[in-house]
């Protein structure tokens, strides 16, 4: 079966379909922007392991401006990630050269991760991987964040609906 970057296939959704051209909204120290959230599914098995071992994980991910990166994972009992608690949300870039490679680097960390659970005694190419993008148009948003003065991270304060948008 052919194989796809889950990271670059996200970033072209990502230059699809963000609005990158409506400008931000500066509030009391904290600023709002335009943002999609899509929905992953990851799967490694071992076929052929006697104990046929399967790691699943599904996170969220948001982007948002030109452009922050923020994902959480997703909790079975959550079907929409604007019931996540805004705590749970990571901020891995808030640059625009950088976003793409630190920004989705997380992807590449829980992928082996997920290897190793699975079997730590094989190397990653013997072991059978499965991503995908829930849904292709992405759930449209207004995230609003403040700067955290400790680090370059942002904290989410608000994610609401954008009017009209995608379900």
């Amino acid at each position: 079966m052919f194989k796809t970057n889950l990271s670059g296939l996200l970033c072209d959704l990502v230059d699809e379909f963000l609005d990158r051209k409506t400008s931000p909204t500066w509030n009391n120290g904290t600023i709002t922007k335009r943002g999609i959230i899509y929905e992953v599914n990851c799967r490694v098995d071992d076929w052929n392991s006697e104990d046929r071992k399967t790691a699943y994980k599904s996170f969220y991910v948001m982007f948002c401006g030109n452009t922050s990166v923020f994902y959480a994972m997703k909790k079975m009992s959550i079907y929409d990630p604007l019931q996540i608690p805004y705590e749970n949300w990571e901020n891995t870039s808030n640059h625009d050269s950088c976003w793409r490679s630190d920004g989705l680097q997380f992807i590449n960390s829980m992928y082996f991760d997920m290897c190793k659970e699975v079997n730590p005694e094989k190397a990653p190419i013997e072991l059978d991987s499965h991503a995908e993008i829930s849904k292709i148009r992405p759930l449209k948003v207004f995230v609003t964040y403040k700067h955290n003065d400790d680090t370059w991270k942002n904290k989410i304060v608000k994610i609401e609906r954008e009017n009209g948008a995608f379900k």
